[in-house]
């Protein structure tokens, strides 16, 4: 997607052109919207067999609620609760909303590990607890998976806001990274100091036609690594010896707020900067500073003669 509108508070250098605005392809993202998708189809699918889960569900499994819900009892001086005093529907709602968050465990875990980022344990920690508050305040703690699918939606929406805050500014002297959501990221790279750029398109990226384009710097930003280590260790009476060897390979790798991220067409974009940083090079004003010298030195010779 590309614009040209400028963000808010952004203005040009003196002089300087713009030459293209590139926005995230609408679904560059796909790995977060599969989340948030997953949740919904967890929710959906346990509200709709919530009187299988009730006639299934382990009554162990209940007795952390029963604490729970008795340890916040006992601090107002209340009376106990127990499974006697709970009507059917009441138990139900409890053993729904008990097997809620034991979904949304097991899930934030998976998705913690796979997407290397503690935080996401925290979103799904985040969404059980609003789903059950709205469950239990609204007097429906069976709905509770419909309230946290609700959520998610919501999320779905904020995801797609971040995608539209994300702006790669392409001008005649600087690459531009601009997002701006909640707060402000902005990385200038001058074109001249730019010594590669790589492409990283997934095979999702190749179907709809997005990838992100990683700019390398002289200095080295833009690159990440992969690192492999293998452990060894030995005992021999109280005697015991360790150690460890390790290797790591360089790869261009960032943050999407750092790199041309899921941008759309991304070999286009690609020919663009590939033309502006060749343009931009020591070896283009060299050349250009050469001709000049060449043409000079023409001119004297005509003259002469």
């Amino acid at each position: 997607m590309t614009t040209r509108t400028l963000p808010k508070h952004f203005q040009l250098l003196p002089n300087e052109q713009l030459v293209e605005i590139v926005h995230p392809h609408w679904f560059a993202f796909y790995r977060t919207y599969a989340v948030w998708a997953l949740i919904i189809a967890a929710g959906v699918v346990l509200f709709s067999c919530r009187e299988v889960v009730a006639s299934v569900f382990p009554s162990s499994h209940l007795d952390l609620p029963f604490s729970i819900i008795n340890g916040l009892l006992s601090t107002n001086g209340s009376l106990q609760i127990s499974y006697d005093l709970l009507s059917r529907s009441a138990l139900d709602g409890l053993i729904l909303v008990t097997a809620w968050w034991y979904v949304l465990i097991l899930m934030g875990a998976f998705v913690a590990l796979a997407k290397v980022n503690g935080g996401w344990m925290l979103v799904f920690l985040a969404i059980g607890s609003l789903s059950t508050a709205a469950g239990v305040l609204t007097g429906f703690p069976t709905w509770t998976p419909l309230f946290g699918a609700a959520l998610c939606f919501a999320g779905m929406v904020m995801t797609d806001r971040y995608r539209r805050s994300h702006y790669f500014i392409i001008t005649d002297l600087r690459l531009i990274l601009y997002v701006d959501f909640f707060h402000l990221q902005e990385r200038d790279l001058l074109l001249s100091r730019l010594s590669d750029l790589a492409i990283d398109q997934t095979l999702v990226g190749r179907l709809f036609d997005f990838g992100t384009l990683i700019p390398i710097s002289l200095s080295g930003f833009g690159m990440g690594a992969d690192m492999s280590m293998v452990g060894v260790g030995a005992q021999a009476g109280p005697l015991s010896v360790t150690g460890a060897l390790g290797t790591s390979v360089g790869v261009p790798r960032a943050r999407s707020p750092h790199v041309l991220f899921g941008v759309p067409d991304p070999h286009a974009v690609h020919a663009i900067l590939e033309k502006l940083i060749y343009t931009n090079s020591e070896v283009k004003h060299l050349q250009t500073i050469t001709d000049e010298l060449k043409n000079m030195k023409f001119l004297t010779t005509n003259e002469s003669k």
